[in-house]
């Protein structure tokens, strides 16, 4: 999969738990892959990589 979104990292309360969401909240990034999750109650989630190398999870809702 190599497709483009805007990453968007809602304020949760706590950023100092994710720094590197926070950090590349804002930009374009790469979904890589969706995560398999075996919980239906949990959103959907995606592996993300952003220009700079760092990969994370995000939620379906925080793409664009």
């Amino acid at each position: 999969m190599k497709k483009y979104m805007k990453f968007v990292y809602p304020d949760y309360g706590a950023p100092a738990s994710f720094p590197g969401h926070v950090a590349h909240s804002g930009q374009k990034v790469q979904v890589i892959r969706e995560v398999k999750n075996l919980d239906p109650e949990v959103e959907r989630t995606f592996l993300i990589r952003a220009s700079d190398g760092w990969e994370g999870e995000a939620f379906a809702s925080e793409l664009s």
